[in-house]
């Protein structure tokens, strides 16, 4: 009889397995007929109904269990499953650390634990319930899929040490296993792999809506905007309350369709109205449509929730800038530099932060930072500082050296790579700031930019000797024009950049010399121009501006006119001084908070003209007006030159 009672009760829990919850349950039920006080029988029943959404059933069944079977550690554990799904997770919570005391060595009890923690928003203790489970069963896929969600949501998925099958290329056999291997393959800048075995876990579990949000987010890295959308809403139609799908679709209408994006996000704060980053999107969609007071509301709720949250700090200060808050502005912009200010600082805390007296005249250490574009558009404010006779030592990118000692011959000029290895150095300064903090004093409103015309110097006789060359002593009159069209921006460099055949009304003007200004392989560009085209354009092999800054310098100082992509060329050649006119993109990605949103006039660079981008992300109605303002241009040039 007991034999039999076994057997039954495996064939029910198997039936359980297979997913095929009625049966197990027509099973139970008539085992209970015959055993009404069994324990083991009202445990299974009580998976089945859970496994059909009966939690009521369920629970009722399992406490049933429990007085008969008061130290049984499993039933503790599915007791706390059905509490979790009934989103009692203090009871649930409880219900772990029971079964756990009864069986210490119980991995799927820690694993549920740490489900619950996290739920409760206890994520270090979560971690370390999920890390436990994986020191008592190394390959427990719940545990180290969890695990490694929360690690992914934290940045420190590369810091945990995966077992070796999910550091291969093949799929593996478990859905979810695959589907960490796809965020490996994701944080690692793969993409494409990451689709493989995302469409891989789904062949086996078709219904998951983590599975589908990530096969989204693979394919929103790829460019595929339709066929993310279509994942992620699978994913909500799957699951309405998975937070994450909600904001994976309104990042992927942040920049085209804010208003979409903020319906999704809208969703998605019900769900977690504590979440920072949410808030902080949310706040973007306002920015994007221009309303920069409701963006502000949201970017502070999002610092309210974390107030170290650089983010949010960040964005906070695009929207102070755009409503020309300069002050407001600057305070959430320096952030960045963390409670001391000095976060990012060449020679860390070794000597204090500038009180920014401007009276002082002892040295202080000013260093540029962020990309090369940034450090020359810093030096304009170290401009002013040195104007007022302050002795400075000034720590730039080794490339910008030779060219900031020229500029500023009565200061010390070092690389901020350098500067860690001359100890003497560093004992001279009184005080230390970043560059771009000096804004808080001399940037205060619009109207304390200067109307100066170049901060920056080139080698007077390298320039001579260059534009002679170009001229080659037979086109006297005509103007040199640089070109520069790409952005080698890893992040977006694509959004800034401008494929060279778009020029081409351009570069069918023959009554200028283009000289390619631009850095890095342009082979492949230029051989897409007609022949004709090519030879009016110089490609000066002798200058490298990856190499020889200095050089670089010289070349553009030699030009009449330059136009460019927002790159370094832009920055380089405005800070020499030399009329530049500008192809900045639309509001969105590429688009920096310093060139502001609708003037055609820069404050950082008087000599600057900003064209840009169409909201439709076309460059044809900018390229069309330079074209024309460039043979306004030439015809000026033409009559002055001849008098």
């Amino acid at each position: 009889m007991i034999d039999d009672l076994h057997t039954k009760l495996r064939e029910a829990a198997q039936k359980l397995d297979e997913g095929r919850a009625l049966d197990s349950e027509r099973i139970c039920l008539d085992l209970l007929s015959l055993h009404p006080l069994n324990a083991d029988i009202r445990h299974v029943l009580a998976l089945s109904y859970r496994a059909q959404g009966r939690s009521s059933e369920a629970e009722r069944e399992l406490s049933r269990a429990l007085s008969r079977s008061s130290k049984n550690p499993s039933i503790f554990n599915s007791y706390g499953l059905i509490l979790l799904d009934q989103g009692k997770l203090e009871a649930a919570q409880k219900m772990f650390v029971k079964a756990i005391n009864l069986d210490k060595s119980m991995a799927a009890a820690h694993t549920n634990l740490g489900h619950a923690q996290s739920k409760l928003g206890q994520q270090r203790m979560a971690e370390k319930s999920y890390r436990e489970a994986l020191r008592l069963n190394t390959t427990l896929p719940d545990a180290l899929i969890h695990l490694a969600l929360l690690l992914r949501n934290e940045g420190r998925l590369s810091s945990f040490n995966f077992p070796p099958d999910l550091l291969s290329e093949t799929p593996a056999a478990h859905p979810g296993l695959a589907m960490v291997q796809g965020l490996i393959a994701l944080d690692k800048g793969k993409p494409e792999q990451a689709e493989t075995l995302f469409r891989h876990a789904l062949k086996m579990q078709s219904n998951s809506a983590p599975l589908w949000s990530n096969l989204g987010l693979s394919l929103a890295k790829q460019g595929k905007k339709e066929a993310a959308h279509e994942a992620y809403t699978r994913a909500t139609d799957l699951d309405p309350a998975l937070f994450e799908a909600k904001v994976n679709l309104a990042d992927l209408w942040k920049y085209d369709s804010p208003s979409i994006a903020r319906s999704h996000l809208l969703e998605a704060i019900i769900l977690k109205p504590e979440d920072k980053a949410a808030q902080d999107m949310l706040g973007f969609t306002w920015f994007m449509d221009g309303d920069m007071d409701a963006a502000l509301v949201c970017f502070q709720r999002a610092l309210d929730i974390d107030p170290t949250y650089d983010q949010a700090a960040a964005h906070k200060a695009g929207a102070h800038f755009l409503k020309e808050e300069f002050s407001e502005a600057w305070k959430e912009y320096n952030r960045k530099y963390g409670p001391t200010g000095l976060s990012g600082s060449p020679i860390k805390e070794r000597i204090p932060l500038w009180d920014q007296n401007l009276t002082l005249n002892k040295p202080i250490l000013v260093w540029t930072d962020q990309g090369l574009g940034d450090e020359i558009m810093q030096l304009g404010l170290v401009a002013d500082v040195y104007e007022r006779g302050i002795p400075l030592i000034l720590a730039t990118s080794e490339r910008l050296v030779p060219i900031v000692e020229r500029s500023f011959p009565g200061a010390m000029c070092i690389s901020k790579n350098s500067l860690t290895h001359q100890a003497d150095v560093i004992y001279l300064p009184s005080a230390q700031s970043p560059a771009i903090r000096l804004a808080q004093i001399l940037r205060k409103s619009i109207d304390d930019f200067p109307d100066r015309k170049a901060y920056l110097k080139s080698d007077n006789s390298q320039t001579t000797a260059l534009r002679k060359k170009y001229l080659g002593g037979k086109h006297g009159n005509k103007p040199l024009i640089g070109l520069s069209w790409r952005s080698a921006n890893s992040a977006f460099g694509s959004h800034k950049s401008i494929a060279l055949k778009e020029f081409l009304p351009l570069l069918n003007i023959t009554e200028c010399l283009f000289v390619n200004l631009q850095y890095g392989e342009t082979e492949q560009d230029l051989s897409e121009l007609p022949i004709d085209i090519r030879k009016n354009l110089i490609t000066d092999m002798d200058i490298d501006p990856l190499k020889n800054m200095d050089d670089f310098a010289s070349q553009v100082a030699a030009l009449d006119l330059i136009i460019t992509t927002s790159n370094t060329t832009a920055h380089m050649a405005a800070a020499l001084g030399r009329p530049t006119w500008t192809l900045i993109p639309r509001k969105g990605p590429g688009w920096l908070w310093y060139w502001f949103e609708e003037s055609s006039k820069c404050p950082w660079y008087p000599s600057m003209r900003i064209h840009r981008q169409a909201k439709n992300a076309s460059w044809q109605a900018a390229l069309a007006t330079i074209a024309t303002e460039l043979t306004s241009f030439i015809k000026e040039f033409q009559s002055l030159t001849r008098n």
